[in-house]
């Protein structure tokens, strides 16, 4: 999409797929080529001419969310049927490389890395906490459980991990990743929290049925609402953040 006037989007392009493939996440991997992840793994498309975005690489299968750090992309697998983070190596766009996987017990839904850590939305078994000082080849370090709740999207901000369930989000220390501690529950509505995107000290949150909300996390044991958005229509399942303006 051309954001140019943001009050009147206009389409570029779309990104072709085989029919039957459902197409997850998108993340940017440099400024001519996007990662694009699918029941058909991760799809490598050249956007360097907008207009018609050509696949030039696949890998996998069964790949669900994506994080991209340094030529890196973070996969989480696929409804949570293959419960492992795979690691690829995006650096050669047309040539992409598993460079390694992490497995551990529980699903891995959504993953996100920074701050010498690696955090795993682990579904029933909570959050999981890696070392990831080296992000290439992280480290078990800790766990913390949420009993009858199902994490299933994860984001850090202003230093703590944001973890989002049915109807709330969770605020976790892990500066001690051995021992992760619940800091405090945000009222989230009345529907599963889609997404978690962080900008400074706030952290917006696509809760479905219940709009977009936006939360100050200045003081992360003590959130507060700062405003709420409805869509006229539809549920509010993802949120982009682009400059002042959330998508």
């Amino acid at each position: 999409l051309d954001l140019t006037n943001a009050t009147s989007p206009t389409r570029i392009g779309t990104f072709a797929a085989n029919s039957g493939t459902y197409l997850f996440d998108t993340e940017l991997i440099s400024s001519t080529h996007a990662a694009v992840s699918s029941f058909a793994g991760t799809l490598i498309y050249s956007i360097s001419t907008p207009a018609s975005a050509t696949l030039v690489s696949t890998i996998g299968n069964n790949h669900y969310r994506i994080a991209t750090q340094g030529g890196y992309a973070f996969i989480s697998a696929s409804g949570g049927a293959d419960p492992v983070v795979r690691i690829l190596n995006l650096v050669t766009p047309t040539s992409p490389i598993e460079a390694g996987t992490l497995a551990f017990d529980g699903p891995s839904l959504d993953v996100h890395v920074g701050g010498g850590q690696m955090l795993v939305a682990n579904g029933q078994r909570g959050l999981v906490v890696l070392n990831a000082v080296n992000p290439l080849a992280p480290m078990f370090a800790g766990r913390v459980e949420f009993p009858d709740d199902y994490i299933n999207v994860v984001e850090r901000v202003n230093g703590v991990a944001a973890v989002g369930t049915y109807g709330k989000v969770a605020l976790v220390d892990t500066s001690n990743p051995a021992v992760p501690s619940l800091i405090a529950n945000i009222d989230a509505g009345s529907q599963f929290v889609g997404d978690l995107v962080a900008s400074g000290n706030r952290l917006y949150v696509a809760a479905g049925a219940g709009g977009v909300l936006l939360f100050d996390v200045t003081t992360p044991a003590s959130p507060q609402t700062v405003w709420q958005w409805m869509p006229p229509i539809g549920l509010a399942q993802r949120v982009a953040l682009d400059g002042n303006l959330a998508y």
